[in-house]
């Protein structure tokens, strides 16, 4: 084959006349024609060959003496000269043409194979025309022999005859894009726009990396080595009462190795959320785990956060018993003190007096209680009507500190720091409602035995979180204080004719039962809820209770569906949907297993209708379209925080979801912040600094990526990672073992808990590669006309004819639809693509469907290119030009630079 030598006018030529741009067209055309041509003469070969090395008697006399007389011609057409000098003459032509065009008008690649094309279609046409006028030979040739020599002329005569009557039936319908060829090249592509717009874009990626940078180190700066693993703080002493818990949930329970064990499976503490908080000046002298059932309210009515902290005298145990509270008590025979449990269980018994104090609990944790929710109007009707008789109290995580300076700081309008608090004060004051600190009562010399295991959940800084941090609180808090928790959804309620209406006359019957607690039974369910817990403090249920909550960490997120297949059944749309959200099995839960453990049938226990009426808000689940973002001011410190737990919670999830990086998980924390782009590197990077449970760093574990969520009203939330985040994950691997194994094609995402898990890896950050999740559309000249932003699992070639018909000028963008996460769009993303194509001066044409919304898309790439984006409805691909491929984008920029070192 000769190899064509590429003349280019000089810089201050013009363009060639349009016979010239004509004839580089229909060159250019033959290039793309010419593999089809190849094709097809070969078969028509392939297939003479085989009818030739059967008997000669087979093939009728006609159509040898036919094959014959081409083979003749052929080799009489060859020895003159003509086929050669057609071919070379035709690639003369094309050279010349091609020395008319302006610079860098077609790359050097596509302008050496119209050269070679032109040459190879003109000796086509020229044997064509030679067998055309071939005759017959007569019958007499029917018994000849066949050389070898006649039967490759036989062969080359099949192929012309193909080939050429391919090239006549294609070619009429490639007139049209021979014509958009010629106006295509005929188009002056400009770059008046390309300079200008790199170095904004320039500008914006340096100035987030740079935010990036200091927030990593800053971030990275908080990161501690792990430490052994100890046995929990919070642990029973009562050796009887463990003997027992080790009967019923684990035989090596609180031991140092199985301790150290299960360690493992709660992470590392990278940021230090576990460590306890010291104990407040005012509760030294105080043991609040041994306040007897009348101390309990009046001792949290005087750390209550409507006054300011009670100075320590007031609370010690002496001062206490001068003003005790109401307490229902039942005194137990010998038989009764076993609650209802087998002799030859085990089972601690009950004191000799029960004694359930008069105070009900509630909580609210995280998140600004809204104004719409039913918690202030319940809580605030039953402190009035039970005034005196009962207590109220609320417990939140709001810091003393910000109700101090709720009382005393001026209030500020609107940007009043402090509203929240403010509400919270004149509701409890006007109700007589007493607000206590979490962690003013569970401190480092009195944990609860949850704690790490509720900073774990109050570290996802969701609702559902921070209901998996309630499901925690209220046993806690039922084993150290006793009285009657109840959920701020539930009304308290006047019962009808021979039922209980009084909430104290209720807590005497539980006291007084055989099981000395209740719950919420439901008994038209069969079911039980935990949204009433009512009982005696430290009663031996509720110790059983904290222990399988506890033992519930140490399963996998697999596990507690019944394994992987559990996780891939249908959840949305399901009357059952709200189950999908891991917190119902992990925590709210627990007590089935806990009835179940202790042989008590939930219809058995006191039911508390007639005096508290049920209500289910679900104010844990997230709205049905997704979470929303919550606007708010933030300093560094705030945003490290977030970071920090965020990334506590990722490493967890490594642990719990076997390797998967779930990224669905802290996507709608990170959204709220004022930055999330550089939040998103900031903490995908530090996973490499901190420590993973078995060794290594927490990214090194990665095997799998959670990044795209049905939403319950199935619509798509999709996590949006910045590029230099989205480079860090690395879905070109299928590792061997992942959290969606077996459920699937290897290396295909799966649907689990309607969310998306892809296998994937974690990339090193100094070792990244080049985003690959976009394919460029180029016409014949090299020129790209199209943008695919895709999945890299997808296929590319069968959707070039989604840019069929793009006019010279435009360039069109499709983003495929239901595709995984590397296809969101992102304006500085598809912008600096464009520039990188050389293309910002396009007009840019955006394919989209009704199902995909992206008004904010359009308008950020309109306003970095400068101009408005046009966009086009298109449900279906539109067949047209066939001479259009895709190619991966690192692969035309490779093919890019080739052509220009031929130029």
């Amino acid at each position: 084959m000769e190899v064509p030598v590429v003349m280019l006018a000089a810089p201050g030529d013009t363009m060639g006349d349009s016979d010239s741009v004509g004839q580089v067209a229909e060159a250019v055309a033959m290039a793309h024609l010419l593999p089809e041509l190849r094709t097809c003469g070969q078969a028509s070969a392939h297939a003479v060959q085989k009818r030739l090395a059967g008997p000669l008697g087979t093939l009728p006399a006609q159509e040898l003496a036919r094959l014959l007389a081409d083979a003749d011609q052929l080799r009489r057409v060859s020895a003159t000269g003509a086929v050669r000098a057609a071919g070379r003459c035709a690639m003369a032509e094309v050279r010349v043409a091609l020395g008319t065009l302006p610079p860098g008008s077609l790359p050097g690649r596509m302008a050496a194979q119209a050269v070679t094309a032109a040459g190879a279609v003109a000796r086509l046409r020229t044997l064509a025309a030679a067998l055309s006028n071939s005759e017959p030979v007569h019958d007499c040739y029917s018994g000849a022999p066949i050389d070898l020599d006649t039967e490759s002329w036989v062969r080359s005569a099949a192929i012309v005859r193909t080939s050429i009557a391919t090239l006549e039936e294609r070619w009429p319908d490639l007139a049209s894009s021979v014509a958009g060829l010629t106006a295509r090249l005929s188009t002056t592509r400009g770059g008046t726009s390309n300079a200008r717009l790199r170095n904004r874009l320039a500008g914006l990626s340096t100035a987030r990396a740079n935010r990036a940078a200091r927030l990593t180190g800053r971030l990275a700066a908080l990161v501690h080595p792990a430490e052994p693993p100890t046995i929990p703080a919070g642990r029973p002493t009562d050796p009887e009462l463990v003997k027992w818990l080790r009967r019923k949930v684990q035989r090596e329970l609180y031991t140092q190795e199985y301790e150290s064990q299960m360690a493992a499976w709660l992470g590392t503490d990278p940021f230090r959320l576990r460590v306890l908080p010291s104990v407040p000046e005012f509760l030294s002298s105080t043991d609040v785990t041994a306040l007897a059932a009348d101390q309990v309210a009046p001792f949290l009515r005087r750390i209550s956060l409507t006054r300011p902290a009670p100075a320590n005298d007031e609370l010690t145990l002496e001062t206490l018993a001068q003003q005790t509270g109401q307490v229902s008590v039942a005194v137990r025979t010998p038989d009764a003190r076993a609650w209802g449990q087998p002799a030859d269980d085990g089972a601690p018994l009950l004191p000799h007096r029960t004694e359930i104090p008069h105070v009900v609990h509630g909580i609210w944790l995280g998140r600004t209680m809204p104004p719409t929710t039913r918690f202030w109007d319940n809580f605030a009707r039953g402190a009035r009507r039970y005034a005196g008789r009962v207590d109220f109290v609320f417990w939140t995580d709001v810091p003393r500190e910000r109700f101090d300076a709720a009382r005393t700081a001026p209030t500020d309008g609107e940007a009043d720091p402090y509203v929240y608090e403010r509400a919270l004060l004149r509701w409890a004051t006007a109700n007589d409602i007493a607000l206590v600190n979490v962690f003013e009562i569970f401190h480092a010399e009195a944990p609860m035995r949850t704690h790490a295991q509720y900073v774990l959940e109050s570290a996802k800084q969701l609702p559902r979180g921070y209901a998996a941090c309630s499901d925690h609180l209220r046993v806690e808090i039922q084993c150290r204080f006793g009285g009657a928790y109840v959920d701020g959804d539930n009304a308290f309620v006047r019962g009808t004719g021979d039922e209980l209406t009084d909430l104290p006359d209720f807590l005497d019957q539980v006291a007084d039962s055989t099981f000395g607690f209740t719950l919420h039974p439901v008994v038209e369910r069969g079911g039980c809820c935990n949204d009433i817990i009512i009982g005696p403090a430290r009663h031996p249920a509720f110790e059983l209770w904290l222990e399988c909550a506890r033992l519930n960490y140490f399963r996998t997120t697999a596990s507690l569906f019944g394994g992987p297949s559990g996780l891939a059944g249908k959840f949305v749309g399901d009357k059952w949907q709200a189950l999908r959200y891991v917190t119902a099995s992990r925590t709210g839960r627990v007590h089935h297993r806990v009835l179940r453990l202790l042989g008590i049938d939930s219809a058995d226990l006191p039911r508390s209708r007639a005096t508290i009426a049920p209500g289910s808000e679900l104010s844990w689940l997230p709205p049905h379209s997704g979470e929303r973002a919550e606007l708010r001011g933030w300093t560094d410190e705030d945003v490290l925080s977030v970071l920090a737990r965020c990334a506590t919670i990722l490493q967890w999830q490594l642990i719990a979801r076997s390797g998967d990086l779930y990224l669905t998980s802290v996507e709608p924390v990170l959204r709220c912040l004022p930055d999330p782009d550089s939040a998103w590197i900031a903490m995908l990077s530090v996973l490499t600094e901190v420590d993973g449970a078995t060794g290594g760093s927490a990214a090194s574990a990665v095997r799998s990526v959670t990044a795209l969520r049905r939403n319950d009203d199935r619509t798509m939330s999709r996590v949006d990672l910045p590029p230099e985040a989205a480079a860090l994950l690395d879905y070109s691997v299928c590792p061997r073992s992942w959290l969606g194994s077996g459920l699937g094609a290897d290396s295909e995402p799966v649907w689990l808990l309607d969310e998306q898990v892809s296998p994937a890896s974690f990339r090193d950050p100094s070792d990244v590669a080049p985003l690959s999740f976009a394919d460029v559309a180029v016409d014949p000249f090299g020129i790209p006309v199209g943008l695919r932003l895709r999945s890299p699992n997808s296929c590319t070639s069968r959707f070039a004819v989604r840019f069929a018909g793009v006019a010279p000028g435009e360039i069109w963008l499709w983003l495929v639809p239901d595709a995984d996460i590397q296809t969101r769009p992102r304006a500085d993303i598809v912008a600096g693509l464009l520039v990188e194509l050389g293309a910002p001066d396009a007009q840019t044409v955006l394919l989209g469907s009704q199902s995909v919304d992206l008004r904010q898309f359009d308008a950020q790439l309109g306003d970095l290119l400068g101009r408005p984006v046009r966009r086009v409805e298109m449900a279906t691909p539109t067949v047209g030009e066939p001479l259009v491929e895709c190619l991966p984008f690192p692969d035309y920029l490779r093919l890019r630079d080739e052509a220009k070192r031929c130029e």
